[in-house]
């Protein structure tokens, strides 16, 4: 009876899709927190939690004792998978001594131009970096607002400018200020008064629940955004998920969702900002969605807005469109967020309503393709020194690329070995060295591309993908180890930042390098801990020896040493302990202790989901 029950399901299966080829699967996680019985949360199959799960299911089968079932998986950018003490403590401060002036001296002698100029100097890294990429803000408003605050001295600041303005001010400083760790620019730049920047994540938040009850506006709306986009530097991704709800809300109801041209009430500068605003909202919900496995937020068939050099609401059909190049940036983002909500509506939606076809998977291809063709013809168009582009939003564009073509493939990488799987294992393998290869270089441009917030999920999916493709014998071990070991230095670096996440990945990287360089159990085989000797960071990484806090400091050789020596050999059985690890291994910037936490705990489930009575279990065969 229950053989022909599931061949009733199968030929059910079969006979919806009809006789195209459908991509394999992957699935979310449902996770109980043993700590907290009522809390429950799950991540979706697009974070990469499904194949990483595998991963660790493929190295358990060659070292099958060094594997124990977990309680709890989490991906890059989960903060509300920190211990309950930890996630209570978000009123903590976020910065060091050495990077902002508690003193209000400074403040009180300062006004004018020389105060102006230190405004630009310290929002310097937003303007140049993030502002191209997502333009939301008016530039020039922004710069009153500086002026307003150089007449009158910053502990006044609250005279001259409301809660919306001083908020998105705030976000500014809080990002560049962030950005100083990556770019190894502390001690160069003078401190950040203490007003200026959110002294914690509980400040960033407060600092916007007025929109919650007030009407909407441009202005609260940048301010909203302006946050997430802070969070989601620091890799608060949860938190910033929230906030982007009530972002796209309010979006809806201003009537952003429609293309602006349409309304002949808008003028030109507010047709242009209200774009600018929609698809910087979008692209930031479209990244959102793929790290935590989120369903689509704004959906493609509820909105009309244009892009920039395809207005097609225009009165005057004569009318030139030319792109403003200071819009190339976001415009390219816009039409790559759309093909990602493309390979998440066609990988990952609920299991009863996916209809993957393969047909269907190389239409996305070809749009990848031609996204990529049309970023290098629009740079063809002017001269090397010239570029529109600055060399580091090349470095992102080129990343973003690659990382659609693992999302678009890795389903596959979990099926039957078929032709399909071929075609898909050297898709992912290309794509993950370049990915690695590109952010490896050790100059300034791929030093700023680390800024960008999704590098930290390229770089570990990318170690995984090469990782797993050894284990399955398409590559040879020594190549993905040297791969692994780059993809370790490019997250010693992104943990400057101040994030626990890069490290935690690079730990679990390291262990499965472990795995690799042995035939037994790595749990019985600790007389060859330190076997081989992981490379060190990168020496202007090495050399930050006082580093300091959103999270531990980095140590000097001789500790990197004794790192690989107390890590490397220990099995990742799903219970790595930060309280465990090294003050070299720890990164230097946090606003709790991040010893206290075991962000990886359980990453090597044997089973790449919970069995229950849901729509899942009808897939096990």
């Amino acid at each position: 009876m229950e053989n022909k029950q599931r061949s009733a399901k199968r030929v059910r299966r079969e006979s919806s899709t009809g006789n195209s080829p459908q991509l394999a699967r992957e699935l979310g996680l449902m996770r109980r927190r043993s700590d907290q019985h009522e809390s429950v949360s799950f991540v979706g199959s697009a974070s990469g939690i499904h194949f990483v799960q595998s991963v660790y299911n493929a190295a358990a089968n060659e070292s099958p004792g060094a594997i124990k079932s977990p309680d709890q998986d989490t991906v890059p950018g989960e903060d509300d998978q920190l211990p309950p003490s930890l996630v209570n403590r978000g009123a903590n401060k976020l910065w060091k001594a050495s990077e902002i002036l508690e003193s209000d001296e400074f403040s009180f002698e300062r006004t004018g131009s020389g105060l102006f100029e230190s405004l630009l100097e310290w929002s310097q890294s937003f303007w140049d970096n993030w502002h191209p990429a997502y333009p939301f803000l008016h530039a020039p408003t922004v710069l009153e607002w500086f002026q307003k605050v150089s007449e009158v001295g910053i502990p006044n600041i609250e005279s001259c400018l409301d809660g919306h303005k001083i908020a998105i001010l705030r976000s500014i400083m809080s990002i560049s200020l962030a950005d100083r760790r990556s770019c190894d620019e502390e001690t160069k730049l003078e401190k950040v008064p203490h007003q200026l920047v959110f002294n914690s994540f509980s400040k960033a938040i407060e600092s916007v629940q007025s929109t919650l009850v007030n009407p909407p506006d441009m202005e609260a709306l940048q301010s909203l955004v302006t946050v997430e986009l802070f969070l989601i530097s620091i890799l608060r991704h949860n938190a910033a998920s929230r906030l982007g709800g009530l972002i796209v809300r309010m979006a809806f109801q201003m009537g952003l969702h429609r293309c602006p041209a349409r309304y002949p009430t808008f003028t030109a500068q507010e047709r242009e900002l209200r774009q600018r605003l929609f698809w910087t909202i979008y692209c930031i919900d479209r990244h959102i969605c793929h790290s935590l496995g989120s369903p689509l937020t704004i959906r493609d068939d509820d909105i009309d807005v244009c892009y920039f050099e395809k207005e097609v609401h225009i009165a005057d059909a004569t009318q030139s469109q030319v792109l403003d190049d200071r819009l190339a940036m976001l415009n390219l983002l816009g039409r790559h967020a759309e093909i990602k909500g493309q390979i998440l509506e066609l990988c990952h939606k609920s299991i009863n309503h996916r209809k993957a076809e393969h047909d269907q998977a190389n239409v996305i291809n070809g749009s990848i393709i031609k996204w990529s063709n049309d970023i290098e013809q629009f740079l063809d168009n002017y001269a090397t020194d010239s570029q529109p582009l600055s060399p580091a939003h090349q470095i992102v564009l080129t990343v973003l690329k690659h990382e659609c073509i693992i999302a678009l493939e890795r389903p596959l990488l979990t099926g039957p070995n078929d032709p399909r799987y071929n075609n898909a294992i050297a898709s992912c393998v290309s794509s993950a060295r370049s990915i690695i290869k590109s952010l490896s270089m050790d100059d300034w441009n791929a030093r700023l591309a680390l800024l960008w917030p999704s590098m930290t999920w390229a770089v570990w999916m990318s170690a995984f993908v090469m990782l797993f493709a050894a284990i399955k014998e398409e590559i040879t071990r020594s190549s993905a180890i040297r791969c692994a070991d780059q993809s370790i230095e490019i997250l010693d670096r992104l943990s400057l930042r101040g994030s626990v996440w890069p490290s935690a990945c690079a730990a679990a990287i390291r262990d499965l390098c472990k795995r690799l360089n042995h035939d037994i159990p790595v749990a019985h085989d600790a007389q060859h801990d330190v076997d081989r000797e992981i490379k060190p960071m990168n020496e202007s990484v090495r050399q930050r020896n006082n580093q300091p806090a959103l999270e531990g400091t980095l140590g000097d050789p001789q500790g990197q040493q004794q790192a690989n020596i107390n890590t490397v050999g220990q099995p990742f059985n799903g219970n790595f302990a930060f309280n465990d690890m090294p003050p070299t291994l720890v990164p230097s910037h946090s606003a709790f202790d991040v010893r206290d936490i075991d962000l990886f705990d359980g990453f090597d489930l044997p089973l790449p989901f919970y069995l229950g009575n849901d729509q899942y279990a009808a897939w096990m065969p």
